[in-house]
């Protein structure tokens, strides 16, 4: 693979697999994270279960830490959440993907797209800002580390900025569209920010507007640039429309 002007040997580990029938079509799929040992680039790959007939691939210009199934909708098909960071924008990111269309890459600047391969489709790309604890731990990107599917439906994604020994969590829940309705913070967060608050370190201090402009930024990709506010890919709408036979 070769990503703007680098290039990559074929030396992947595949250590994370879905299998099931996810997008209910009678034929079971495997669904297998390729992480380059670098950890840059990833890619999700679509796997024929009876033949092992490599059927797509979706590229992600970073590490992709884990993946899940849910149907988020309701409609009979499980999407698939993608969760790692995008190292071309140095971010923590979520794809949720439609099982029918895992192809292409991620939204990235040119130097992080891959060569011959287009865009892909995602029905949302997502990306986290930094918090104001990046400065103070080793890592110059937060990752999404953990979801979680609670009682009531909403999905809980944990957003993590690693440092030497642990890692500083935000919790961040959405509901069925994708929208993210508050941000928490894990304890040990809390705990080290009240510590740099009392060390003159961090002015801002942990308060509800301090947690709602997480919460706001939260930034979509439209298919062009991201917004904040929660929006499907422009791609992934016209992919739907098309007539199965132009699939």
């Amino acid at each position: 693979m070769k990503f703007g002007d680098e290039v990559f040997v074929d030396d992947y580990n595949v250590d994370r697999m879905l299998v099931g029938d996810c997008d209910k079509d009678g034929t079971i799929e495997i669904l297998a994270i390729a992480q380059q040992r670098e950890y840059y680039p990833c890619a999700l790959l679509k796997v024929d279960a009876r033949s092992g007939l490599l059927l797509d691939e979706y590229w992600s210009p970073g590490c992709i830490v884990g993946i899940a199934a849910r149907d988020l909708d309701g409609d009979g098909i499980t999407e698939i959440f993608v969760a790692g960071q995008n190292n071309g924008y140095d971010r923590a990111s979520l794809a949720v993907l439609d099982p029918r269309f895992i192809s292409g890459y991620a939204a990235a600047p040119p130097n992080y797209q891959p060569v011959d391969v287009a865009p892909a489709a995602e029905q949302y790309y997502i990306r986290f800002q930094l918090s104001n604890l990046a400065q103070f731990v080793k890592g110059k990107r937060n990752v999404v580390g953990n979801l979680v599917t609670q009682p009531d439906g909403t999905m809980l994604i944990w957003v993590s900025e690693p440092a030497k020994e642990t890692e500083y969590s935000l919790m961040y829940y959405f509901d069925s569209s994708m929208r993210c309705a508050r941000v928490d913070a894990h304890d040990e967060f809390v705990k080290f920010h009240k510590r740099l608050e009392a060390e003159s370190k961090l002015k801002r201090v942990l308060d509800a507007q301090y947690f709602e402009e997480l919460r706001r930024g939260v930034e979509y990709w439209d298919g062009e640039k991201f917004v904040n506010e929660p929006v499907m890919n422009k791609r992934y709408a016209e992919a739907v429309k098309k007539p199965l036979a132009s699939r």
